[in-house]
């Protein structure tokens, strides 16, 4: 459908682009092939989400890293609206969680709100310590062999 000039923006009723589902599914040359015909990266669906935000909740690390270098302004773009580092990290995705902060994700921002905070907190009860261990060395916090629902809180310093 592209070679014949689909619009590779056109959204769905939820306002969810080509790019968006094969992002969510992991669908490395279907995005690949996306993005070389045009897809706007950067584009956010009627939740606020875009296709990093998908790749993310979904530890697609190839995908991540792909629509990183297709961004124009990757860090504006990574800190915009809902965070893809909340997902990566509530999901229990060290490798994204990595490659957003060094792409210039702000990790305070994993804690933006109380909803972010009991993500995170939830994340780290669930066995998800290597996220803990990935944003602790950014957060500088030493010690994360015991993370609880009340020293989850050095997260936000």
């Amino acid at each position: 459908m592209i070679a014949c000039g689909a619009n590779v923006n056109k959204t769905n009723k939820l306002g969810l682009t080509a790019l968006m589902l094969s992002s969510y599914k992991g669908n490395l040359s279907i995005v690949t092939e996306i993005i070389n015909h045009g897809a706007d990266v950067e584009v956010l669906n009627k939740a606020g989400r875009s296709s990093l935000t998908y790749a993310s909740l979904n530890g697609h690390l190839s995908i991540v890293k792909l629509l990183i270098e297709n961004m124009p302004d990757a860090k504006k773009a990574i800190n915009d609206g809902p965070k893809s580092l909340l997902w990566a990290s509530s999901m229990g995705h060290p490798d994204v969680v990595k490659t957003l902060v060094e792409s210039g994700a702000d990790e305070k921002c994993v804690v933006a709100t109380l909803l972010d905070l009991v993500a995170v907190i939830k994340s780290l009860k669930t066995s998800h310590r290597d996220v803990a261990q990935v944003l602790s060395k950014k957060c500088e916090i030493h010690d994360t062999s015991s993370f609880n629902q009340f020293n989850a809180l050095t997260v936000l310093q």
